[in-house]
C-alpha cells in the first residue's frame, strides 16, 4: 500500500471525526430528575458539619437567563464573620454538566480550583483576617444541562444548598427569555416533597423574584431550587465551540502533514534486480540493517557462519556442544566492527564455546550495533523527509500536550496536579505510537506480500483508535473533560502520527540497494531447482555462501527446502555428527547458534542493568447551585 492510500485514508478519517462532532449533539448533557446529583453528593464538604463562625445576612442573585440555558448571574453575599476568618469559598458544582465562564470577584483576591465536581472559589487574604460584616460580589456565567422530562426547562438551584452555616434572608430576580405562566413556575425547598416553606414568588412580565419570606431563616445545608416550563422550541441548544476549535487546529496540523507526505515523502519505486549472489560484497549483518531498519542479534550471531565461510574459523560439535576455533584472522575486506567483533571472540583462547561469551565480547555486539547504524544513518531516507516527520510528531506531542494540560488555565485560569500528569502521559503514548509507525514503516519494506503490508498498516491505524479511546476516557475520567472535547483533543494528533512515519522518502542510494537487497531475495524464494543446481555446480559452497544472508532476509526455510533434493559437500569449516544429506540438521545448527549467541547477549545487558541500578541506586434539585463556607 503506497503513501497514496495512506493520504486518502487519513482524509476520509478526518472528514468522519468532524461529522463526529455534529452526530454527538455538543451541548450539556440531559438529566432526568432522577439523575440530578445534589451537591452535597458531589462535593467535598463538611456536609453535615455547621460553621458557627459566620452567618450570612444577606444572598441576593440577579439571574439573567435571556439566553435560555446560558445564564449570566450575579451573586451578592453578605457575610457576618463572628471569629478571624482569612474570607469565605464559593463552590460552583458541575457534577451534572454545569459549565461555567467568565469568573471573576469584584475587588476581592481569589483563588480558583478544580475539585473532582466542583469549582472552588477561594476569596480572601492568606495574610489578613476579616470579622464583622463583608460584602462579596461573585459573578460568572454558566451554561445549564438539559432536563430530559421537559427539553425547554430551566432548572437550577437559585440559593445554594451547601453553604454550611444559616442563610438569614435572599432575594433572586430571575430575566426570562419571555413571559411565562405562573403555574409553570415551581419554586421548593426540599426535592422530595416539593415543599415551599422559605420563599415568595412574585411574577412580574419576563422576570421573576423569588424572595425569602420574612422571618424565615433559610438553615444549613438548605437551599432553594426553581423550575421553569417554557413552550417547546423556546430554549435553543447551547453549543460549545470550544471542542470544534480544538478539533479545526488539530485538523489543521494534520492536513498539513498530509501535504508534506505528497510533497517530500512520496516514495520513487524499488527497481529489483534479480540476482544470484549478495549484493555489494556486504557482510550479512549489513543486509540485515538495511532491509528492515533495525540491526538485531541475529543480524550479528549470522556473521559466524560468513566468518567461518571467509576461512577464519571452524564450527565444531561434540557431543551436542558446539565450539568455534579459530584459523585465521579475517581478511581485509571485513569491515573494522568485524574486527573488533571476532578479535573480542577469541581474546582469551582460540577455543570458543558460544555458551561462555566473554564481557570484551559482549560490548564490542553493542558497539557493532551502534557502529551499523551510524554508517547507515545518512544514507537510507532522505534529510528533508526526516526533518519534516521529526516536527510533525513534535507538533502533534505539543498539541495533545498543551490542549489538555491548558484548556482548563485559558478557560478559568487554573493549573491542577491531574491535569499536567494526564497530559503528560498522552503525549508520551503519542510518541510513543509514532515510534511503533517508524519501526512499521522500516520493517514493512521486506514484505513482499501486498496483503500482509496492508494487515500492517490497517493495524497500526486500529491501534490508533484504542489510543484514541484510552486518551478520552482518561481524560473524561481523572480531568473531567467531557468525551467530545476529550475527543477532539486526541484524534487528529494520533491521525497525524500515523501518517508522519510514512513521511521518510528513501534516498536514491538506498533505494538501489534495497532493489538488489529484494532482488536476491526474491531469487531465493522464486529460483527453481535446475538453475540452483547449475549454481552449486559451478560453486560448491553456493549454498553456505548464502546461508548467513538468507538467515538475516528470513527466508532460510525456503532456502533448506529448495536445497532438501540437490546433492551437497560437507562445507570445510564444519566438522561433527552432521551427514553429507542432513540439511535439516545443518539449519538446526545455525539455529542454535544464533539462539545461543542472543541468549547470552541478553543475560550479560540483564546483569549489566541490574549492576548499574542496585549502584544508582440536603436541599436543592436542579442544577448549578452549589456551596460554600468560611476559611
Amino acid at each position: 500500500m503506497n503513501k497514496v492510500k495512506y493520504s486518502i485514508f487519513a482524509v476520509l478519517l478526518i472528514i468522519l471525526s468532524g461529522a463526529f462532532l455534529f452526530v454527538i449533539p455538543n451541548t450539556a448533557y440531559a438529566f432526568s430528575n432522577a439523575d440530578v446529583i445534589s451537591y452535597e453528593q458531589s462535593a467535598d464538604t463538611e456536609s453535615g458539619v455547621r460553621d458557627y463562625g459566620y452567618v450570612i445576612e444577606k444572598f441576593d442573585t440577579v439571574i439573567d437567563c435571556s439566553e435560555g440555558r446560558k445564564a449570566k448571574i450575579v451573586e451578592t453575599i453578605t457575610v457576618n464573620f463572628n471569629t478571624d476568618r482569612h474570607g469565605i469559598y464559593r463552590d460552583l458544582t458541575m457534577a451534572n454538566g454545569e459549565d461555567y465562564y467568565n469568573i471573576s470577584v469584584s475587588g476581592e483576591e481569589f483563588k480558583l480550583f478544580k475539585e473532582r465536581d466542583f469549582l472552588r472559589l477561594r476569596i480572601g487574604d492568606a495574610n489578613s483576617f476579616v470579622i464583622g460584616l463583608k460584602e462579596y460580589v461573585i459573578s460568572y456565567t454558566v451554561v445549564m444541562p438539559k432536563y430530559k422530562e421537559s427539553v425547554d426547562s430551566l432548572y437550577y438551584n437559585v440559593v445554594p444548598s451547601g453553604f454550611n452555616t444559616d442563610i438569614k434572608s435572599f432575594s433572586v430576580l430571575f430575566t426570562m427569555p419571555k413571559e411565562v405562566n405562573r403555574d409553570k413556575i415551581l419554586v421548593y425547598g426540599d426535592l422530595e416533597n416539593y415543599d415551599n416553606t422559605f420563599a415568595n414568588v412574585i411574577l412580574e412580565g419576563r422576570n421573576i423574584s423569588i424572595v425569602s419570606k420574612e422571618g424565615v431563616v433559610l438553615p444549613a445545608y438548605n437551599g432553594i431550587s426553581a423550575k421553569i416550563d417554557f413552550p417547546s422550541g423556546t430554549l435553543s441548544d447551547v453549543v460549545n465551540l470550544e471542542p470544534l476549535y480544538i478539533f479545526l487546529f488539530g485538523a489543521l496540523i494534520l492536513v498539513v502533514a498530509i501535504i508534506m507526505l505528497f510533497l517530500y515523502g512520496r516514495e520513487d519505486n524499488v527497481v529489483e534486480v534479480i540476482r544470484f549472489d549478495p549484493p555489494y560484497d556486504l557482510p550479512p549483518s549489513d543486509v540485515g540493517f538495511l532491509i528492515d531498519g533495525d540491526i538485531e542479534n541475529k543480524d550479528l550471531t549470522s556473521l559466524f557462519f560468513y566468518w567461518a565461510n571467509l576461512g577464519a574459523m571452524e564450527i565444531k560439535e561434540d557431543d551436542g556442544d558446539i565450539f568455534f576455533v579459530k584459523k585465521s584472522d579475517l581478511p581485509k575486506k571485513c569491515k573494522a566492527y568485524e574486527r573488533k567483533m571476532f578479535n573480542s571472540l577469541f581474546s582469551g583462547s582460540q577455543v570458543v564455546n558460544p555458551n561462555d561469551l566473554n564481557s570484551q565480547f559482549i560490548n564490542s555486539v553493542i558497539q557493532a550495533k551502534s557502529q551499523i547504524k551510524r554508517e547507515f544513518a545518512g544514507k537510507m531516507y532522505t534529510k528533508s523527509s526526516k526533518i519534516i516527520s521529526r516536527i510533525f510528531m513534535i507538533l502533534a506531542i505539543v498539541f495533545v500536550t498543551v490542549t489538555s494540560i491548558f484548556a482548563d488555565y485559558f478557560k478559568y485560569g487554573i493549573m491542577d496536579l491531574s491535569i499536567s500528569f494526564s497530559g503528560i502521559i498522552i503525549g508520551a503514548i503519542v510518541f510513543g505510537y509514532y515510534s511503533l509507525g517508524v519501526y512499521l514503516m522500516k520493517k514493512i519494506v521486506k514484505i513482499t506480500n501486498k496483503k500482509k503490508r496492508s494487515l500492517y498498516f490497517i493495524g497500526y491505524g486500529l491501534l490508533g483508535v484504542l489510543i484514541t479511546a484510552a486518551a478520552m476516557f482518561l481524560l473524561s475520567g481523572i480531568v473531567k473533560y467531557s468525551l467530545i472535547k476529550s475527543f477532539c483533543m486526541i484524534i487528529c494528533p494520533v491521525l497525524t502520527c500515523w501518517i508522519a512515519p510514512y513521511i521518510h522518502k528513501r534516498s536514491p542510494e538506498y533505494n538501489q540497494m534495497l532493489g538488489e537487497i529484494l532482488g536476491f531475495k526474491n531469487f531465493i524464494m522464486m529460483a527453481e531447482k535446475d538453475k540452483l543446481e547449475a549454481l552449486v555446480k559451478e560453486t560448491p559452497e553456493y549454498y553456505y555462501d548464502i546461508l548467513p544472508y538468507a538467515n538475516v532476509l528470513g527466508v532460510s526455510d525456503v532456502l533448506s527446502d529448495k536445497f532438501k533434493d540437490i546433492p551437497l559437500q560437507m562445507p570445510v569449516w564444519y566438522t561433527g555428527n552432521i551427514t553429507l544429506f542432513d540439511i535439516y540438521m545443518m539449519n538446526r545448527i545455525s539455529n542454535n547458534i544464533s539462539y545461543a549467541i542472543a541468549s547470552q547477549i541478553a543475560s550479560t545487558a540483564a546483569k549489566t542493568v541490574g549492576s548499574i541500578s542496585k549502584f544508582s541506586g440536603k436541599g436543592g434539585g436542579g442544577f448549578g447551585g452549589g456551596g460554600g463556607g468560611s476559611w
